[in-house]
């Protein structure tokens, strides 16, 4: 008798284990962005710290919500988020200010608290990164592909990966931010983002600029546009 209770308990024991372990690597799984396929994953801190020597679970530098309802979506040096100019205007501030609105509406007529035009999300978990000629956010080809659309789908992915190795979600080979705020825009022959020499001059590696791709010509030393499949011009 006595040993079935103890063969009862360590089992029980036993399954309690393999639920704490299960539960923990969900949890870790899904701390990691690229893992979270809802693209809920939030990219900023509840405590207002921001740069690289403030990390999320996942590792990754933290940054500032670009919908922050008082408006602190600036990274400053000393890294806590704000909208002053000492959060946004510095040599080493980084503004994380978002260029969309949650109603997903677009264009010329819906604007943002700034006064500019709306954008669309380029990284909108649904992928409505397109604007219609009506002013809605979307990713059919009214969205797209019309004469006044504007596509604002991102050519580059948050992890920093590039190349044909590294697709988008449309298939398409990543490239690198140009306007990136680290200057990582060269994508290196390893498929990584980055600003040295290694990503920026070597054989293979490629520059992306506002106004296109352009690679390193090692013979005359100067820079040269290049066709790649998927790129085009930054508005």
């Amino acid at each position: 008798m006595m040993g079935r209770e103890y063969f009862t308990t360590m089992k029980l024991f036993f399954l309690l284990f393999l639920f704490v372990l299960v539960t923990v690597s969900v949890g870790n799984f899904i701390e990691d962005g690229s893992n979270d396929p809802s693209g809920s994953v939030k990219w900023w801190r509840e405590d207002g710290r921001c740069g690289v020597n403030y990390k999320l679970p996942n590792g990754r530098p933290a940054e500032c919500n670009p919908l922050h309802p008082m408006g602190h979506t600036c990274c400053s040096d000393k890294g806590w988020c704000g909208k002053t100019s000492k959060h946004c205007q510095c040599p080493g501030c980084i503004d994380y200010t978002a260029r969309w609105r949650k109603d997903l509406r677009c264009g010329e007529e819906y604007a943002l608290p700034n006064g500019y035009p709306a954008q669309c999300d380029p990284f909108h978990p649904q992928g409505k990164s397109c604007c219609s000629d009506l002013g809605w956010c979307g990713k059919l080809a009214k969205h797209c592909s019309c004469p006044d659309c504007q596509d604002f789908r991102a050519l580059w992915r948050k992890d920093l990966r590039c190349g044909p190795m590294f697709k988008l979600p449309n298939g398409m080979p990543a490239q690198c931010d140009p306007r990136s705020a680290k200057k990582y825009s060269c994508c290196s022959k390893k498929g990584w983002c980055g600003a040295s020499v290694q990503h920026c001059k070597c054989r293979g590696c490629v520059k992306f600029t506002d106004s296109g791709p352009i690679e390193f010509n090692q013979s005359t030393k100067k820079w040269n546009k290049v066709k790649l499949r998927g790129s085009r011009k930054v508005a």
